[in-house]
């Protein structure tokens, strides 16, 4: 005899099957777009502290002063993407002698107020030298 349909046990077989692949799918799913999103927010960041950085390297280093640097704000932009985000920018002199310079540092940080993770950062750090005592005598013998 040839059976011509399911039978109820086969189909309700077929649903719990289905079901637990779909159970096992959902976390996956919101792990790896809870990972997408925390990646987008680093890579914001550090695209936003290169940018800060590029601002500074274009200032003259004598206009490289913590009052100079404490006027400076995010971007639109970022403080669209990021959750919570502030901008510190450090600048210290060092190189005492020989190699006068400011060593600057840009960090980023935010957090996001709906989970209870640490604040998240990035830093970029840069070392600024007066250019024009670094170089020697010209050709004439001037400096």
């Amino acid at each position: 005899m040839c059976r011509r349909g399911y039978s109820l046990i086969e189909v309700l077989a077929a649903i719990a099957v289905l079901t637990s692949l779909v159970a096992a799918w959902l976390p996956l799913q919101h792990t790896a777009a809870k990972l997408r999103r925390a990646s987008q927010w680093r890579q914001g960041a550090l695209f936003e502290a290169a940018g800060v950085m590029e601002r500074l390297a274009a200032w003259p280093a004598a206009d490289l002063t913590p009052e100079r640097t404490a006027k400076l704000d995010l971007s639109p932009e970022a403080r669209r993407t990021l959750p919570n985000p502030e901008l510190h920018v450090n600048v210290q002199p060092t190189g005492e002698g020989a190699l006068p310079g400011v060593r600057v540092a840009v960090r980023i940080t935010w957090n996001d107020s709906s989970t209870n993770q640490k604040p998240q950062q990035v830093e970029l750090v840069a070392w600024r030298y007066e250019v024009d005592k670094l170089a020697g005598p010209d050709e004439e013998g001037q400096p």
